[in-house]
């Protein structure tokens, strides 16, 4: 049967006075770079290290309907140069300063800037569809303060003055916007979102395709975490599944939520999961499975 919870929920920003007033040539870059970042989420709890129930209803045949099986790979610019894999010569975590910013995947990642009461906080996001930036709930929705008002993505942040993109409306799982706690791990199953913008990123960005379920042992996490700088960094490490959800050895810190994790079957790099918790373990980041939720997400995005 079908999981009631990962039905889409969709929120418009289309009320929000600040996008009513936005105008990228008023966008102060400077005030931007002092925006505070989004806390990674650490829960109590445990992970049961088999899956407890199927969240994937009639999951192959659905992954066929999309195309590509169970990969849709990505689709770089015109022109981008495709970063290497990284070498991981232990478990990791592995974390550096992403240099080739301008390379893909880098260029299709960016900081997403989510306003409350005109207020800015980041996490990452990714693109994957024309329009469409793919992130965690966690940045723009939360019980207890509610859907953010507004939000911006700026992807290749930190390099010279990339393009604005406004966000008109997300979608979540119902599953995340249902009134629960978002506490606990199985909260988090469905701790996934993606934003519409105002327009195509592709043609600059190029589009991250992803693959489901995780394969493969060394996994890389790019995000733009607090410290030591507000740059995009990438943390290396061993990646596996853990129950319901994959887990990664990765040190980012704040501000790096929702951001992809990324593997390289032949050399075409696909994400299979994002930062989404923790369980006390600053090295190792937890992301919900790319299942139902997530297909029916991409849907929607392809239907918009």
């Amino acid at each position: 049967m079908p999981d009631p919870r990962a039905a889409v929920v969709v929120h418009p920003f289309g009320n929000s006075t600040f996008l009513k007033e936005f105008n990228e040539t008023l966008i102060d870059r400077d005030e931007l770079e002092k925006a505070e970042p989004m806390p990674l989420p650490v829960l109590d709890g445990e992970i049961e290290s088999t899956p407890a129930n199927a969240k994937n209803h009639n999951f192959t045949a659905r992954l066929d309907a999309l195309g590509g099986g169970a990969t849709r790979p990505s689709k770089p610019p015109p022109g981008a140069a495709i970063v290497p894999q990284p070498v991981l010569t232990g478990p990791g975590p592995d974390t550096q300063q992403v240099v080739n910013i301008d390379k893909f995947p880098p260029r299709a990642i960016g900081r997403l800037y989510c306003y409350r009461q005109k207020v800015p906080k980041f996490g990452t996001g990714w693109v994957i569809g024309p329009r469409h930036i793919f992130t965690a709930a966690h940045c723009v929705q939360q019980n207890g303060a509610g859907w953010i008002d507004s939000a911006l993505f700026i992807p290749r942040d930190g390099m010279g003055k990339p393009p604005i993109f406004r966000c008109l409306r997300a979608a979540t799982p119902f599953g995340w916007t249902d009134g629960n706690p978002q506490k606990e791990p199985k909260d988090f199953l469905y701790d996934v979102a993606i934003l519409e913008t105002d327009k195509d990123l592709s043609a600059y960005c190029g589009l991250i395709g992803w693959q489901s379920p995780p394969s493969g042992n060394a996994c890389t996490s790019l995000g733009y975490p607090q410290s030591p700088t507000v740059s995009l960094y990438r943390s290396t490490g061993e990646a596996a599944p853990q129950g319901d959800f994959a887990k990664m050895k990765n040190n980012m810190d704040a501000g790096c939520s929702g951001g992809p994790w990324i593997i390289w079957p032949s050399g075409n790099p696909v994400a299979i999961g994002i930062n989404s918790f923790r369980l006390g373990d600053g090295t190792v980041a937890y992301s919900p499975p790319f299942g139902e939720a997530f297909l029916n997400l991409v849907q929607w995005a392809d239907q918009n």
